[in-house]
């Protein structure tokens, strides 16, 4: 997968877990920040690979993730709006139109395909 990736809610200042920050760089404790889910790095070992990673949801979609998913909702509701789609994923209208546009631009690049 790309690295390019959406961001689906605002990124945290602070980690979510033991809420020390700043979140810039470095993180709670001298370790780096899990990006992917605002914790810094003691909270991320504490909380990977239990039940409880799953309290802190991701925070970025990966542009073929949000791409697939949004031609799932077209072929449930073929007239349904970008702006109306956005919203059931959770995202802004910009942010759908620039990972649309990135993974469509990627497939142009890659196999010379348009999408």
């Amino acid at each position: 997968m790309s690295r390019s990736t959406v961001v689906s809610a605002a990124c945290p200042k602070k980690c979510r877990r033991c809420k020390k920050g700043p979140l810039v760089g470095q993180g709670a404790e001298g370790g780096r920040k899990h990006v992917g889910r605002g914790l810094c790095s003691y909270c991320w070992e504490l909380v990977a690979g239990t039940d409880k990673l799953f309290d802190y949801p991701r925070l970025t979609r990966f542009s073929e993730e949000t791409y697939f998913d949004w031609q799932a909702l077209l072929a449930r509701d073929p007239a349904l709006k970008k702006r109306e789609g956005a919203a059931l994923l959770g995202i802004s209208y910009a942010a759908l139109d620039r990972a649309l546009t990135r993974y469509r631009r990627r497939l142009r690049e890659e196999n010379g395909a348009v999408a």
